[in-house]
């Protein structure tokens, strides 16, 4: 998938089985992570579009997670992985 001419990796993370009755969005909603080399530069260029982030980015093992949602309240993410 390419995206401005520039391969972009894509993850897909299905939301957790129903426990409990449905579940809506806000709950357990379906992920797309979309791969990224530079997450603060990254979250920066979408700050200035006028998307802003679900709090801070979040730095663990694995990489980094950015997360925002879309104006239906569908989430998204940003992820950097490690060097």
């Amino acid at each position: 998938m390419a995206f401005g001419g520039a391969a972009t990796p894509l993850a897909l993370e299905a939301g957790s089985p129903e426990r409990n009755g449905a579940r809506g969005k806000e709950q357990k909603p379906t992920l797309w992570q979309f791969a990224v080399s530079d997450i603060a530069a990254s979250v920066a260029e979408l700050a200035a579009r006028g998307v802003p982030s679900e709090g801070a980015i979040k730095r663990a093992a694995f990489g980094a997670l950015a997360f925002f949602r879309d104006p239906e309240g569908n989430r998204f993410a940003l992820l950097e992985r490690p060097a």
